[in-house]
């Protein structure tokens, strides 16, 4: 894995031994067959690979196909290393398709890899069964969030 600064936006990049095990966590094959996880782009994109190596981003939430847009890393670019964000992902705990205020400091707070690819799961699957009720959804919230927040 690599990640930094790619002028303004921070970038995490899975290695290819490590995008399998990824696209596994966040469950990329439920909602995108045939692709693969390579990165983590602005801390709420997915950079994902097709078969012949096409590389698209798209929001984390939803997992969509319709939202899926051809993506390029610039030629020759490089990532500033900031080690007050490795190996963490930005996360609002209320996301903002569910009625979330990311400019809200109290919606927001810094997880693991394996914790936000726990989270995308879930919501994913929240929202492709429709089960976003805004009132209530920290009910049945992820128990390790609950714990961690």
């Amino acid at each position: 894995m690599t990640e930094g600064w790619l002028n303004f936006d921070y970038v995490i990049l899975f290695s290819q031994s490590e995008r399998m095990a990824y696209s596994r966590k966040y469950k990329i094959g439920n909602y995108l067959p045939g692709f693969t996880l390579a990165g983590i782009y602005d801390w709420n994109y997915f950079l994902v690979t097709d078969v012949e190596g096409t590389m698209y981003s798209l929001p984390s939430l939803p997992l969509d196909i319709q939202s899926i847009k051809e993506f390029s890393l610039p030629e020759n670019y490089t990532l500033e290393t900031d080690e007050r964000y490795a190996e963490k992902v930005r996360w609002y705990l209320k996301p903002e398709i569910v009625g979330g205020n990311p400019r809200d400091g109290k919606n927001l707070v810094w997880v693991s890899l394996d914790l936000h690819a726990d989270l995308i799961a879930w919501w994913n699957d929240k929202l492709a069964s429709k089960q976003t009720d805004s009132t209530t959804y920290t009910e049945s919230y992820p128990t390790v969030l609950k714990v961690a927040c």
